[in-house]
């Protein structure tokens, strides 16, 4: 992490945490890192799960925007 905020590195994509799937108390260490990309770790998905996590994802993209518009 003192890479990234430290701008040693210019970005980083983690899909494999210590804790899956990352609750909020865990997703806070992450929290305030903008060069920083966490994806959910879908190695083994099915397509069910797929589904899930893709409408997941597109709902928590849609509501951040709308927080920048």
């Amino acid at each position: 992490m003192e890479a990234l905020t430290r701008g040693r590195l210019a970005g980083a994509a983690l899909d494999t945490f210590e804790q899956e799937p990352l609750d909020a108390e865990a997703g806070r260490r992450f929290a305030g890192v903008p060069n920083l990309l966490l994806t959910p770790h879908i190695a083994g998905v099915t397509e069910e799960s797929n589904k899930r996590v893709s409408a997941i994802t597109a709902e928590n993209v849609a509501r951040v925007l709308e927080k920048l518009s």
